[in-house]
C-alpha cells in the first residue's frame, strides 16, 4: 500500500513522492451510487441466516 511506503523512514524522496501520487480519491457519482444501490436491493431477501 502506498501510504505505508510514504511513512517509512528508509524510503527515498522519490519513493515517497511516488507513494503520494499513487493515492487516489474515490470516484463519486449519482449513476455509480444508483447502480450499487440497485445491486444491494436486488439481493434483499435472497439470503437467510441459519438458526
Amino acid at each position: 500500500m502506498p501510504f505505508r511506503l510514504h511513512g517509512k523512514d528508509s524510503a527515498t524522496e522519490e519513493q515517497q513522492t511516488w507513494a503520494l501520487g499513487a493515492v487516489r480519491r474515490p470516484v463519486v457519482g449519482a449513476a455509480r451510487s444508483a447502480r450499487g444501490r440497485e445491486r444491494v436491493e436486488a439481493l434483499s431477501g435472497a439470503y437467510e441466516m441459519a438458526p
